[in-house]
Order: C-alpha cells, then sequence, then structure tokens
C-alpha cells in the first residue's frame, strides 16, 4: 500500500511519471502543466498595457506527442481582433502589437522615406516568464502530487 508520495527531484518526478499507466500520464501532465501555466499567464496580462494584446494573452494544449501547455499570444484572438478592426492601424496593431511590444520596432519605414512611430520594447512576456518560472516550477510540483494522490485515492490505494 502507498501511504504517501514525495517527489524529491526531477529524476524522482521523471521515474514517477513513467510508471503511471500510459493513457492516464498524457492527460495528467496536460492538466497539471495547464493549470501551473497560470502565474505566467496572470504576470503576462499584468504586464503588457495594451487592452488588445492582453486579451490575446491564453493558455492553450501543445499539440504534440509530448503533453504541454503553451502560455503565449493566440493566433485565434488576433484574427478575431483583426477582423473586428475598422482602420489600416488597428489591424496592424492587432496582428503585431504583441510583438511590438516585446521587441520594439525602428521607427523607420521604407517607402518614400516616410517615418512610422518608434516603439521602445517593454519585454513583457519575458519579465512575465523570468519573475514566475521558480514559482511555476514549485507550483507543478504541488499540482502533480495532489493529482497523484487523488488518483491514488480513487484506485484504493489508501
Amino acid at each position: 500500500m502507498v501511504k504517501n508520495v514525495e517527489i524529491i527531484g526531477m529524476n524522482e518526478l521523471h521515474e514517477l511519471i513513467n510508471g503511471l499507466p500510459r493513457e492516464f500520464q498524457y492527460k495528467f501532465l496536460k492538466e497539471s502543466t495547464r493549470e501551473a501555466g497560470k502565474f505566467i499567464e496572470k504576470a503576462a496580462i499584468d504586464n503588457v498595457p495594451s487592452q488588445t494584446v492582453k486579451k490575446q494573452i491564453k493558455r492553450f494544449p501543445v499539440k504534440s506527442q509530448i503533453p504541454g501547455t503553451w502560455v503565449g499570444w493566440n493566433t485565434k484572438e488576433r484574427k478575431k481582433d483583426y477582423d473586428a478592426a475598422k482602420t489600416r492601424a488597428q489591424k496592424a496593431w492587432a496582428w503585431m502589437g504583441g510583438f511590438w511590444l516585446e521587441y520594439g520596432t525602428s521607427g523607420r519605414w521604407s517607402k518614400k522615406d516616410r517615418r512610422a512611430r518608434k516603439i521602445e520594447p517593454i519585454g513583457w512576456f519575458r519579465r512575465a516568464v523570468d519573475m514566475n518560472i521558480d514559482k511555476t516550477e514549485k507550483e507543478f510540483d504541488n499540482i502533480i502530487l495532489k493529482r497523484l494522490n487523488r488518483k491514488l485515492d480513487k484506485l484504493g490505494f489508501r
């Protein structure tokens, strides 16, 4: 009988997850990573000044054989905002605003020496990740322990 589960390091975590049934591993990791990504998502939303870009920041699943969650700028939301925009400038901001705020723009434009507004980079997403990565990793461990203990209770191992 398993009384309690304690994870000390990443190697132990890998062994624990690999010991789970295959069909359970994928769902287990997908749900755990999605829940742990909430800290980065919230920080990114708080860091960005544009309302248009704020509503485009989402958590969504990685579509591959390796389960995971992507926190970032959702292209479906960008498309909705782009389609709803009335002017050319609003369309450009809806599509590229997050990139311009993250990396900045030079303020130069090539056609007939026209000038565009220079945007200073603020690094809203990099800051969100850098400031919350430790908290996210710790919370990920806690989430895995809670989910695993719930699953063990449900299977009758306690």
